[in-house]
C-alpha cells in the first residue's frame, strides 16, 4: 500500500524529497517481536513507529521527520494492519 505524504521528508538540501511511503500489509512474527503484551491494546508512539519502520523499510530516524498529520496516518495504517492480522483479516 502506498501512503502519500502531505509534507514530504527532506533529508538534506540536496536529496530528493520522500513524498510517499510503501507499506507492506503482511505482518510477520519478527515485525512484532518487540511488542509487550501490555502494549497490544494501547501502543506507545515508539511501538507504532517501530512497527511502521518495519513495514515500510524506512529507518525510525527518517520516520521521526514525519509531519504530525503524516505520522498519524502512517502509524494508524501500521496499527490497523496489526489489528487485522490478529483477527484473521477482519477489522475488529
Amino acid at each position: 500500500m502506498k501512503i502519500q505524504l502531505k509534507v514530504p521528508i527532506l533529508l538534506t538540501e540536496q536529496s530528493t524529497p520522500i513524498t510517499e511511503l510503501e507499506m507492506r500489509e503482511k505482518i510477520c512474527p519478527s515485525d512484532i517481536r518487540f511488542l509487550r503484551a501490555t502494549h497490544m491494546g494501547d501502543p506507545t508512539i515508539e511501538d507504532m513507529l517501530t512497527l511502521a519502520s518495519r513495514l515500510t523499510g524506512q529507518s525510525e530516524a527518517i520516520l521521526n521527520k514525519l509531519d504530525m498529520a503524516d505520522l498519524d496516518t502512517v502509524c494508524g495504517e501500521a496499527w490497523s494492519f496489526l489489528a487485522k492480522s490478529r483477527t484473521g483479516g477482519k477489522t475488529p
